[in-house]
């Protein structure tokens, strides 16, 4: 028989997975997550501004969007982001890694991966003041679109 130092510990609660917090706790499925790279906790407004903007044109539901800051939430891994945002659609904005499995991606390219549609492009801060990287960004997003409506 194992002797045990403390039976209680045994019983004792304790979380052994985290998942990732659901924005919206009344609709958790959402269409569209835009994950992004910013030192600070909240994006500034010109740069909030040019993704509403480009969500409307997209004509993605706003109500269906979440926002990641991938210094504050560290995306694990797509599977997670899949399941626990409902996501079907990932627009990430700067330098993160969405897994450890997928190299880095062409920027502005639209990708079909684990049944979700990914387009990875400048950091958010880089792309308001940049007309050039903002038309690109929009050709992706054209092309990222009608692949997602076929």
């Amino acid at each position: 028989m194992i002797q045990l130092s403390s039976a209680g510990q045994l019983f004792a609660k304790q979380g052994i997975y985290t998942r990732l917090p659901v924005k919206n706790g009344n609709n958790q499925s959402k269409t569209v997550l835009i994950i992004y790279d910013y030192e600070a906790e909240q994006l500034p407004q010109p740069a909030k501004e040019m993704l509403e903007k480009l969500i409307t044109a997209c004509k993605f539901d706003m109500a269906k969007v979440a926002y990641i800051n991938s210094k504050t939430q560290i995306p694990n891994s797509i599977g997670t982001l899949k399941n626990s945002y409902g996501a079907e659609v990932i627009l990430v904005f700067g330098p993160v890694n969405l897994s450890r499995n997928i190299p880095a991606l062409k920027l502005n390219h639209p990708y079909h991966i684990n049944g979700l549609r990914i387009l990875q492009t400048l950091p958010v801060e880089q792309l308001v003041t940049n007309d050039k990287e903002k038309k690109a960004l929009w050709g992706g997003l054209q092309r990222l679109i009608s692949e997602y409506a076929n």
